[in-house]
């Protein structure tokens, strides 16, 4: 006997009533369903009532701002509760803002012009993106890191960053991916870690580390930007780290 499949259920929270048409027609095309909600108060009661398998939100809204409910969801039983931000690139100030917050990825408003982008991103966002973290780092176990060093790893990055790909992504963003990327391994990121471009880390500041956890911080990075640009920017990022660290081309399965 056949069983009906559950359709993802994505909550939408924007104060444009056209934006929430849009999204709800390419959600019918996609078999999901959405709801939508124009403020914090109306989508905090309909958290209540039903988590979704995706929050897309807005931070821009009336009254209460988005950070406001991206802080309540986050201090509440719901926080393993997925967070898009739904946002330009060119309000690189909000996008910051968000994932400090506590916003998983970010959702560009820009795919809604492209469905069929949109509708990869979105399937990616509702995929548990974090086994595939878990799997890289028990393979650094098995990896040969002799030759790692500090310099080439902080070369490797440096070198990944300058991708086009990322040029989206400015000094305020990339201050908080950095920042993500080393509490996924345990270290204090300061400011003093990155470069005046914003975009390059010190080498120095990578050399008092085992060369696992140096290149579990690469690794990090390139999830971290896998959930604000999606595959596209990891994966031009993971090519050219690969390319200066060869221990991680065997872990990434680049040529």
């Amino acid at each position: 006997m056949s069983t009906v499949q559950r359709q993802p259920f994505l909550l939408v929270v924007d104060d444009s009533p056209e934006i929430c048409l849009i999204v709800q027609h390419l959600a019918r095309r996609a078999g999901q369903e959405v709801d939508c909600c124009g403020d914090v108060p109306s989508a905090w009661a309909r958290l209540g009532k039903r988590q979704p398998d995706l929050l897309v939100l807005d931070l821009n809204l009336p009254g209460e701002d988005g950070l406001v409910l991206c802080r309540r969801v986050r201090s509440a039983d719901m926080a393993r509760l997925k967070i898009a931000l739904f946002s330009h690139w060119d309000r690189s100030a909000d996008i910051a803002a968000g994932l400090t917050a506590g916003a998983n990825y970010v959702l560009s408003k820009e795919l809604l012009c492209r469905p069929e982008d949109w509708q990869n991103r979105v399937d990616d966002l509702l995929k548990d993106a974090d086994s595939r973290a878990v799997k890289l780092s028990l393979s650094l176990k098995e990896a040969r890191l002799a030759d790692v060093s500090a310099a080439k790893c902080a070369a490797a990055i440096n070198q990944a960053l300058r991708q086009a790909v990322l040029r989206s992504l400015d000094h305020e963003v990339m201050q908080v991916l950095f920042a993500r990327a080393a509490a996924r391994v345990g270290w204090e990121l300061r400011e003093d870690w990155l470069l005046p471009d914003g975009r390059s880390v010190r080498p120095e500041r990578l050399g008092a580390d085992q060369a696992e956890n140096i290149l579990g911080f690469a690794l990090a990075l390139k999830e971290e930007i896998w959930c604000v640009v999606g595959t596209a920017g990891s994966a031009a990022f993971a090519v050219t780290l690969a390319a200066g660290l060869p221990p991680l081309a065997e872990i990434l399965g680049q040529p």
